[in-house]
């Protein structure tokens, strides 16, 4: 069921209380924040600088990789755990819409970003 105007602000609202502190938009719906991410206990968040709003840098900046660790890693409590580590979004594409699980590593995940 899609959701009206006034609950998506509403919702949108509540992301903001939740995260008070995070130097980036949160796009995942309020509804899937405890929802598992992975079932290990921990993983790690690759963080990579490939998207156009890095091309005017003639040095290709390295990834930053964020470890995290706990026993129930929900999107919520990622979210958390980046916002500490100092996760910083300057670019166009700030809206975090989720993680992508990498292919080459069972507990590695990309930040999915948006516009």
């Amino acid at each position: 069921m899609e959701k009206t105007d006034e609950e998506y602000e509403y919702d949108n609202e509540q992301i903001n209380i939740m995260f008070p502190n995070a130097e980036f938009s949160v796009a995942i719906d309020i509804e899937d924040m405890e929802q598992l991410i992975t079932d290990k206990q921990e993983l790690f968040i690759k963080r990579t600088y490939d998207c156009y709003c890095y091309s005017y840098d003639n040095i290709k900046k390295k990834a930053d990789y964020f470890y995290i660790r706990g026993e129930n890693l929900t999107y919520r409590y990622v979210i958390e755990q980046l916002i500490k580590q100092r996760l910083q979004i300057h670019c166009e594409h700030r809206f975090l819409e989720g993680f992508d699980k990498t292919t080459d590593s069972v507990c590695q995940f990309e930040l999915c970003l948006g516009s």
